[in-house]
C-alpha cells in the first residue's frame, strides 16, 4: 500500500499540468481568433460616388422585325437566304413562278398602246370636222361687211326754218352696191348660196348661216364624245396596266431594310398564298435591344433614358445600353408581378444573336464626392435615420447617422460620420 501513494499522486499532477497547458492555449488561441475578427469586422468611412441599380435577366431581341410575304399566289421556286444571313435594302430573298404575271404585263401594255392610237385618231378627226364647219359663215361674214354701204349725212335746218335738200356725197364715195338689205338680196354668197344673217330674209327668220352654225356644233359635239370616250379607254388600259405590273412585283420577296433573316418559313416547291404567314421574317440589327423582366419592386426607379450594363450570356464582357421602354402592365405569376423593359444597345455587336440570354443592371442613383460606408454596417430605422457601431480607442459606441443613397454595397452617409471613421460591419463585436 507504501507503494500505491507516491504513484497515485505523480498521477494526478501530471493530469493537472496537461489540464493547465490546455487552458493555457485555448486562452491564448482565442484571444488571437478574437483579434483577428475585430480586424475583419472594422472598415472605414470612405469619400467617392455611390451607386444605386437594378438588375434582371433577359433575352436579346430585334426591336424592328418585318414579316413579308408574297402578294399573289404561287409555287416558290427560289429561296436566296437562311436563318442568320445579313442582308441589305433590296436585297432579293425568295421568288415564286411568274409566268403568268409576265403575261399580263405583256397584254395590258399592248392595250395601253391600242388605247393611244386611238385617241390620237380621235382627236384629229375633231379638230378637222371643226375646221370645216365654220368656214361658210366666216365667208358669208367677210362679204357682209364689204358689201355694206357707207351711211349718208343727216340733213341740217335752215336759219329761216325752210328745208334745204340734202347734200349730196362726192362721186367718189357713193356705193355701186344698192342698199344693203337689197345688196344681200341680190348678191349670190360663193358656192351659188345666198349668204342671209338674223332679220335679213322678208320674214325675219334665222338664215342658213345659223343653220349651219346650229349643224356644225352637232358634228362638233360628235367629234368632243369621241375623243371624251377614247380617253376613257386609255385610262382604263393604265390601270389594268399597273394592276398587272403590282401583281408581277408581287412574285418576288425583297428586304426592305438592312437586317438578318430571322426565320424563313417554307421551302422550294411549295405554294403561297397572299395572307399566310410571313414567308420571311427579318430584323433590324441596328434597332437591337434587350428584352428584361424586372420586379415590381424595381420598376419603381426605373425611367426611360437611364444608363444599364449588358452582360450576354457567350460573352465575359460587359456591354453599355440604356432604358428605351419600360411597360406600364405587368404580367403576373402566382403573386411575383413583372414588368418588361427595353434595353438598347449603345452600340450592338456584329455578331450578336437574337434570342441569347443576357443580364441586365440599370444605374437608378448616383451621388458623387460623398461620404460612404459598407451597407452592411448600417441599420436602417425610420426615414432617413439610421445607426452604426463606430470603434476608437479601443471601444465602440452606437452612433445615429443620416443617410442618403442605399445601395447593396454602398451607403451615403449625409451626417453624423467623418472620413476615415472605424465602424463594425454586421456581425461584428
Amino acid at each position: 500500500m507504501a507503494r500505491r501513494g507516491p504513484v497515485l499522486w505523480g498521477s494526478v499532477a501530471v493530469a493537472v499540468v496537461a489540464l493547465l497547458a490546455m487552458g493555457s492555449f485555448a486562452y491564448l488561441h482565442r484571444d488571437r481568433m478574437a483579434g483577428g475578427i475585430a480586424e475583419q469586422s472594422l472598415v472605414q468611412v470612405g469619400r467617392g460616388t455611390v451607386t444605386v441599380s437594378a438588375a434582371a435577366a433577359g433575352t436579346v431581341e430585334a426591336t424592328d422585325t418585318r414579316g413579308l410575304s408574297f402578294t399573289v399566289s404561287g409555287t416558290v421556286t427560289t429561296i436566296a437566304v437562311q436563318p442568320g444571313d445579313m442582308v441589305t435594302a433590296g436585297k432579293v430573298l425568295a421568288r415564286i413562278d411568274d409566268t403568268d404575271q409576265r403575261d399580263a404585263v405583256s397584254s395590258a401594255q399592248s392595250s395601253v398602246t391600242n388605247a393611244e392610237n386611238t385617241l390620237s385618231q380621235a382627236k384629229s378627226t375633231a379638230s378637222a370636222t371643226a375646221g370645216t364647219s365654220t368656214s361658210g359663215c366666216q365667208v358669208a361674214a367677210a362679204y357682209r361687211t364689204s358689201a355694206s354701204p357707207t351711211s349718208t349725212p343727216s340733213p341740217t335746218a335752215s336759219p329761216t326754218g325752210s328745208p334745204t335738200s340734202t347734200a349730196s356725197p362726192p362721186a367718189s364715195t357713193v356705193p355701186s352696191a344698192p342698199p344693203r338689205s337689197s345688196a344681200i338680196a341680190s348678191q349670190p354668197a360663193p358656192g351659188g348660196t345666198m349668204p342671209t344673217t338674223p332679220g335679213a330674209g322678208p320674214t325675219g327668220g334665222t338664215g342658213t348661216c345659223a343653220g349651219t352654225q346650229a349643224g356644225s356644233g352637232a358634228r362638233a359635239g360628235s367629234g368632243t364624245d369621241s375623243v371624251y370616250s377614247a380617253e376613257q379607254s386609255l385610262n382604263n388600259a393604265q390601270l389594268q396596266l399597273e394592276q398587272a405590273e403590282s401583281n408581277l412585283a408581287g412574285t418576288v420577296i425583297t428586304a426592305p431594310i438592312d437586317g438578318r433573316v430571322l426565320s424563313v418559313n417554307g421551302t422550294a416547291g411549295t405554294s403561297e398564298s397572299p395572307g399566310s404567314s410571313a414567308f420571311i421574317t427579318i430584323g433590324d440589327v441596328s434597332d437591337t435591344q434587350v428584352q428584361a423582366e424586372f420586379s415590381e419592386a424595381d420598376v419603381a426607379s426605373l425611367a426611360v433614358g437611364q444608363k444599364a450594363t449588358i452582360t450576354l450570356g457567350s460573352r465575359t464582357e460587359t456591354l453599355s445600353g440604356k432604358v428605351s421602354q419600360i411597360s406600364p402592365s405587368g404580367t403576373s405569376s402566382g403573386q411575383l408581378v413583372q414588368y418588361s423593359v427595353m434595353i438598347a444597345f449603345d452600340d450592338p455587336p456584329a455578331d450578336l444573336l437574337y434570342g441569347q440570354s443576357a443580364n441586365v443592371v440599370v444605374t437608378t442613383g448616383s451621388a458623387a464626392n460623398v461620404l460612404y460606408v459598407a451597407s452592411t454596417a448600417v441599420t436602417i430605422g425610420p426615414g432617413s435615420t439610421a445607426t452604426v457601431t463606430v470603434s476608437a480607442h479601443g471601444r465602440t459606441e452606437q452612433r445615429s447617422v443620416r443617410i442618403g443613397l442605399s445601395g447593396d454595397q454602398y451607403t451615403e452617409i449625409r451626417s453624423g460620420l467623418s472620413e476615415g471613421d472605424k465602424v463594425v460591419v454586421s456581425g461584428g463585436g
